[in-house]
Parts: C-alpha cells; sequence; structure tokens
C-alpha cells in the first residue's frame, strides 16, 4: 500500500494537490470575502474538511468527489462519518470505482491510489475496505490538523503576524508553493509542529499485544498478552522534554539551538503519525496538505476569528468532528507571476 500512499506510482501528485487548492481559494474568493462595507461568515471548519475530502478522493479515484465546487455534504459522506453509519454499506464509490477499473483492465487505468493497490494485486474486497477507510479517516485527521492548527495562529497574534510575514517575504505568486519550498520557510514548520503537538488529530492508544514471554519497558516487567497503548496528548505535553510551559503554543521551542534537546523533542513529536505496522501511511498527502494550506491561506487573505469567546465546536469520538469555525477572510493582492 505504501507505493500508492507514498506517491512513488502517483508521479503528479503535487500537481494534483495544487490544482485542488487552485479551486478552493477560487471558491473562497468567489463566495467567502469580506471587505469594508460587510462581513461574510465563512465556515472554515467545514471548508477545510470539504478541501481535505477531495485531495484525497482525486488520489484515490483519479478525480474528486466535488465537496469544494458544491461545498455541502456530496453522498452524505460527513453525515455518515459523523453518525458512525456502516461506512462501506453507506458510500459506494469505492465499489463502483473497483469494478470500473476491472473492467477496463488495470494496465489502461490512470496513475492513482487505488489503481496502485490493484496492480499489487491486492484483492478487490480488501481494496474497497482500504480505500474506503482513506477517504473517512485521512479526510478528518487531516483537516483536523489543519483547523486546529490555524485555531492557535489565530489566537496566537505574535506567532501569526510572524508566520504571516515569513510567508509574504518568500511567497508572491498566484501559484501554489511547492513543498519544498515550504519546508525551507523555519517558522512555519515550527508553527505547523507546535500545533500538531498541542491538538493531535488522533486520540486513539494505538495499542500493541505484549508477546506471550512478557518484556521490559521502562524498566518494568510487563506481562505477556497485555494490549498496550501510549497516550499520545499526555505524551506530546511531557514539561521533561518539551518545557515547563509545554501546555503553551510556543512555536519558538522548535528553534532552539540545543540539538539534543530538539532530538529529544522530535523523537516524542513522531508519536503523532503513530509507529511501528500501525505508522500513518498519509503522512506524505498529510506533510504536503499542511504546507500548502497555511501558505496558500495567509499570502493571499487577512484572517479573523468571528466569535473568539466560541470559535468553533469541536467533538471528538477518537478523532474529531469540527464545524461552526466562522472566520473573517479579507483578500490581500498578490503578484500575478513568480
Amino acid at each position: 500500500m505504501s507505493a500508492g500512499y507514498g506517491g512513488k506510482e502517483i508521479p503528479e501528485m503535487e500537481a494534483i494537490i495544487d490544482e485542488r487548492f487552485l479551486d478552493w481559494t477560487q471558491y473562497i474568493d468567489e463566495h467567502g470575502i469580506s471587505n469594508d462595507d460587510m462581513t461574510k461568515p465563512f465556515d472554515i471548519g467545514r471548508s477545510t474538511q470539504y478541501l481535505t475530502t477531495d485531495i484525497i478522493s482525486h488520489l484515490c479515484f483519479g478525480k474528486p468527489i466535488g465537496f469544494v465546487a458544491k461545498h455541502e455534504d456530496v453522498h452524505g459522506f460527513l453525515h455518515t462519518l459523523e453518525t458512525r453509519l456502516p461506512i462501506a454499506e453507506q458510500f459506494s464509490i469505492s465499489h463502483k470505482a473497483i469494478n470500473d477499473r476491472l473492467a477496463q483492465g488495470i494496465q489502461h487505468c490512470k496513475d492513482d491510489i487505488l489503481t496502485s493497490f490493484l496492480r499489487h494485486n491486492m484483492h478487490p474486497d480488501q481494496a474497497e475496505t482500504e480505500i474506503t477507510v482513506s477517504l473517512f479517516a485521512g479526510t478528518d485527521t487531516t483537516a483536523t490538523a489543519l483547523r486546529a492548527t490555524l485555531l492557535y495562529l489565530l489566537s496566537s497574534p505574535p506567532v501569526y503576524n510572524r508566520v504571516c510575514s515569513e510567508i509574504r517575504s518568500r511567497a508572491h505568486s498566484s501559484r501554489v508553493i511547492q513543498l519544498r519550498d515550504a519546508q525551507r520557510l523555519s517558522y512555519l514548520q515550527a508553527c505547523i509542529k507546535e500545533g500538531l503537538r498541542l491538538f493531535p488529530p488522533v486520540t486513539a492508544l494505538r495499542e500493541r499485544l505484549v508477546p506471550i514471554q512478557g518484556d521490559i519497558l521502562c524498566g518494568l516487567k510487563v506481562p505477556g498478552g497485555v494490549n498496550l497503548g501510549f497516550n499520545t496528548k499526555g505524551l506530546l505535553r511531557n514539561k521533561t522534554v518539551f518545557g515547563c510551559d509545554a501546555n503553551v503554543f510556543r512555536p519558538e521551542r522548535w528553534l532552539r539551538r540545543d540539538s539534543e534537546c530538539l532530538k529529544s523533542m522530535e523523537k516524542v513529536y513522531e508519536l503523532v503519525f503513530g509507529g511501528g505496522s500501525t505508522r500513518c501511511l498519509g503522512v506524505k498527502i498529510a506533510t504536503f496538505s499542511l504546507n500548502k494550506f497555511f501558505v496558500e491561506l495567509l499570502k493571499r487573505y487577512d484572517l479573523a476569528l468571528l466569535n473568539p469567546e466560541k470559535p468553533w465546536r469541536s467533538v471528538c469520538h477518537g478523532i474529531f468532528f469540527q464545524s461552526e469555525f466562522y472566520i473573517r477572510i479579507v483578500k490581500r493582492d498578490l503578484e500575478t507571476s513568480g
């Protein structure tokens, strides 16, 4: 599966993601812009999930489902997710896409994640399950990371101003920034890490079964047959690792020069994406989305919370459902070349 998720068999992965971002910013330009004479509330919470869903569906099926264009819950996708209905029964796009590819012949199909699965001889039933879970789990977790980090930025004026200054001094073009260029923005990288650290998108314990002979962990004997997990949020707020202000959004902690301290922080931070056999296979897609989202949003627009006393509605059921995250968006002038 890693060949599909990692993009090895999708050479146009970044171009596809860029296309989805351009469609999204065009929608904002047409439907979400406020000005000196009026305010148009824009639910960035829902809109962000429409964006991530179109990104994942385009990478999975070779075309987006169409959430951004309609800006509504196409096929009842989000309703299915949020009400925990049987996913496979309620969402049949995966089944149809597999049948179409098998009828056409895999060798003639476009390069996308689903085709990659089938080319590697994954059974169609397994491919259907995997691709459907990817659509639901991948879109929600990435959207949560984007929304939570954005909320921290909008709630921290010095941080917001600094990251905007960095982005706007380096990104002037109307074209979507390339990942390699976004990753050179050191303060942006610190903000992304700090947002994920304080608000990891998955709260599950990611349990492992201790071998029957037992094991020794941190000097403690653990009996065999026990399910052992870890509290991601607790570990990522460990004051021994991240400092006495570990509960505070302070991206500057990632810019310190103490290499040993940074190494310890990075080691714990990686737990955001899990590890071993359950490490997130979609890390590359999430990395593209996180970097492009903040650059494209902050270089094109000035943003402000509409309801600072209650900025959003957030409910957690292992993963987060977030909506009513209303912001005010004012368009900035961009150079048309560069």
